[in-house]
């Protein structure tokens, strides 16, 4: 069976840039309270799907010797946000999978980057600020006042 990327690339005969968007929060608990059914569920979609995808559309775009891939990482690689373990870590898989490969395919012609965008205002973040509110026994108000101080030192930390 031909994988997603191949066949992308045989119907559009080749691709030039890929964009691995793809991520899932996992649950809010700590990591005594993870399960491992979990642990590799968010490990497998958010780690290893990116880089399933990419493994794909390698031998398509070093053979047009062109290619560009951008990696969806998140800002809380910085912040390291507590009860989120399942998130970040694969994050930080990615940004090291996006540094070696950029390295490795780089003499190919294909650029690797990623991009750390923060959060944004909408359902899915109030759902992960509820999750937390509850997990921690704060109020929503309070997470977010705690998420906003750690996104400010996390960014001004220079060791991070």
């Amino acid at each position: 069976m031909m994988a997603f990327g191949e066949e992308a690339c045989a119907a559009m005969g080749g691709v030039d840039t890929l964009i691995n968007v793809v991520g899932i929060g996992g649950p809010t608990v700590s990591a005594e309270d993870l399960s491992l059914e979990d642990w590799q569920r968010v490990l497998d979609i958010n780690l290893m799907g990116g880089f399933a995808l990419t493994k794909s559309v390698i031998p398509t775009m070093k053979a047009q010797q062109l290619g560009c891939i951008i990696n969806i990482s998140s800002a809380s690689v910085k912040t390291v946000l507590p009860l989120w373990l399942p998130y970040i870590v694969p994050k930080v898989g990615l940004e090291g999978l996006t540094t070696n490969l950029a390295r490795e395919l780089g003499p190919s012609g294909i650029r690797v980057n990623a991009i750390r965008p923060g959060p944004l205002s909408g359902p899915r973040m109030n759902h992960i600020k509820k999750q937390k509110s509850q997990a921690l026994g704060m109020t929503e108000e309070q997470i977010r006042k705690r998420s906003s101080a750690l996104n400010l030192a996390a960014f001004n930390d220079p060791l991070r």
